[in-house]
């Protein structure tokens, strides 16, 4: 199964028959794998706050009982979720990244890291992401006021590879997840940094004068000026 949208670029084949494309959104690549596994398990289940992606049409159109849209509205979205969770489900939520994390913080405090229920927050566009809607959709404060609710994790894409990683992750690993997605497609990094994902620090270029600690865009831009 190949990514619905990529620039053009080498193929890497992934994990579970998913192909992901040099500069493929990391998104397409975070729900493609996602949307594969929820063929066979019909707990997983996608929540959307009035957000598309054209991976997310595909699920959508396939799995429609496992898609809910829940409109302008990420806090119920958050608790919904937090209920289903505690269900059995396995639930995704899915929403621009300053939407799905400062609006709902309440929510994803007592629904989600309290009571450790498996949910994964997907926010897309963070930092300055969106920057051209304005400043009602910066995203700079949530890696600050997310690491700050106990019982949290988050993990950070730096590429579509490591998007699809994460979403593995994700699936074997059930735990309260924030996933922070770029919104523009980034280069692939080395392949040994996508398999890092959550086992520490990956040297990616070695050099004498300094140590440039970073990650998703950062990673990008610290490789330009190392």
């Amino acid at each position: 199964m190949a990514l619905s949208q990529a620039d053009s670029g080498v193929n890497r084949k992934g994990k579970g028959g998913v192909t992901v494309m040099v500069g493929s959104l990391q998104r397409d690549a975070f729900i493609e794998v996602i949307h594969e596994a929820a063929r066979t398990d019909d707990r997983i289940v996608f929540l959307s706050a009035d957000f598309g992606a054209e991976s997310l049409d595909s699920f959508r159109s396939e799995l429609p009982n496992q898609f809910l849209h829940c409109g302008i509205s990420e806090q119920h979205m958050i608790d919904l979720a937090g209920g289903l969770a505690l269900a059995g489900k396995r639930p995704f939520c899915y929403a621009m990244g300053p939407f799905i994390t400062l609006r709902c913080l309440e929510q994803i405090k007592c629904s989600v890291a309290i009571m450790n229920a498996p949910v994964v927050i997907v926010g897309v566009g963070v930092g300055l992401g969106y920057a051209d809607s304005g400043p009602t959709h910066y995203l700079t404060e949530d890696l600050a006021v997310m690491r700050a609710i106990s019982g949290l994790e988050i993990l950070t894409a730096a590429d579509a590879s490591t998007a699809m990683e994460i979403a593995r992750l994700s699936l074997r690993s059930p735990a309260p997840r924030y996933v922070r997605l770029d919104r523009e497609a980034l280069p692939d990094l080395p392949s040994d940094a996508v398999m890092g994902v959550k086992r520490g620090i990956t040297t990616i270029r070695t050099g004498k004068d300094c140590a440039i600690v970073s990650c998703g865009w950062g990673v990008h831009l610290g490789l330009e000026v190392a």
